[in-house]
């Protein structure tokens, strides 16, 4: 219950950020390319500054208390901005595969969780495009508990079972920087003029990054299986 409190407060933060502040810069004039250069700085910022914080929290032992005070700054920033239903809905969507997450971790282990996202992206994003029905799309927002909250466990515990606990921060820290900071950057750079030229289509693109994500897990968990067998057998 406390981890679903803290995700739940975290990124409905987020939440209120992500789906009114592209609206907001767009009516003081900015185009959908710029605006999608000024999302990508934002997350580049995280390419230096994650792995930072995550050795100072392993250096200070200070976990709860920097994570506090990181908190605490995001809202303070954030306090001034609504929240959407659709994107509230995702989130209610992932805590409550985080609650439950066990049960699916127990079935298909760390790597299957990634594989779900992967394979959840996919669907997703083909079918983001063409939607307009608000019902359709309700449901399909859904999905984002598999998308995120699927692929997030999966990576957390296999993290937490490849890396030992001394290096745990920095090694989630390194993740986020890869993933939400170069991934999403370079990402988040081209999606302004991918939506300016393709409008709805520019999912499609986003589908065919799970589709990578996906044959990256699939690949992971080859290699892992490989090296178990070779450490299984006797010397």
């Amino acid at each position: 219950m406390r981890l679903s409190a803290f995700y739940a407060a975290t990124f409905l933060v987020t939440g209120i950020q992500l789906p009114f502040w592209p609206i907001w810069l767009a009516s003081r004039g900015l185009t959908a390319r710029e605006i999608g250069v000024l999302l990508a700085a934002a997350i580049w910022v995280k390419v230096l500054a994650t792995p930072a914080i995550g050795a100072l929290a392993d250096k200070t032992g200070g976990h709860r208390v920097l994570m506090g005070v990181l908190a605490a700054a995001a809202l303070a920033a954030c306090a001034g901005l609504l929240i959407g239903w659709l994107w509230a809905e995702g989130v209610l969507a992932e805590i409550l595969l985080f609650w439950q997450g066990r049960l699916l971790l127990a079935r298909l282990g760390p790597i299957g969780l990634m594989v779900l996202g992967g394979a959840a992206g996919i669907l997703r994003w083909s079918l983001a495009g063409a939607l307009t029905w608000l019902p359709f799309i309700a449901a399909l927002q859904l999905l984002h508990a598999f998308t995120f909250g699927a692929s997030h466990l999966g990576a957390m515990h296999y993290l937490s079972r490849a890396v030992p606990p001394s290096a745990a921060a920095s090694a989630q820290s390194l993740y986020a920087a890869l993933s939400s900071g170069l991934g999403s950057g370079l990402v988040m750079g081209i999606a302004g003029a991918l939506y300016s030229g393709f409008g709805g289509g520019a999912y499609s693109f986003m589908a065919v990054l799970s589709a990578a994500g996906l044959v990256g897990a699939v690949a992971l968990r080859w290699a892992t299986d490989r090296r178990n067998r070779r450490l299984s057998l006797p010397v």
